[in-house]
């Protein structure tokens, strides 16, 4: 098992146009041989309480659900999906302060995701991924 969190973090939070307080990167422990896919959504939320990972019921987890059930995946939780091989995360790490985010803020934060996406492994993938996560043997 891993977590992201552990393994990849944002050097002196560079970024003007978002809110460096709320950066995020999932902290639920992953099995990287059971992740198939990805779903990476825009940003996090200005209130990390209302994050897809945040404990409770948090509205982001709310409409995951909900958009998950639309294409005809029932699930009760964000464990749920994540058992069923997917991963969600972020493209932008912060919440951002406006509607739009500069192309400086796009590449720090497109090279976390990058190592984001390299970190899970499934046998199952049609990409293969690296094993390794913070010299973790997975």
């Amino acid at each position: 098992m891993i977590q992201m969190n552990n393994c990849i973090q944002c050097s002196g939070l560079p970024c003007q146009d978002v809110q460096t307080g709320s950066n995020f990167i999932p902290n639920t422990p992953i099995n990287p041989e059971t992740i198939h896919s990805f779903m990476i959504t825009e940003a996090p939320t200005e209130d990390l309480n209302e994050h897809l990972y945040a404990s409770g019921n948090p509205f982001f987890l709310q409409t995951t659900l909900q958009a998950f059930a639309d294409a005809g995946f029932k699930a009760t939780s964000l464990q749920e999906i994540i058992d069923k091989g997917f991963y969600i995360t972020t493209a932008i790490k912060c919440a951002k302060t406006g509607y739009d985010v500069t192309a400086d803020t796009i590449k720090n934060c497109s090279k976390l995701l990058q190592q984001e996406m390299d970190r899970p492994v499934s046998q199952n993938s049609k990409s293969l991924f690296r094993r390794r996560c913070c010299n973790q043997n997975v």
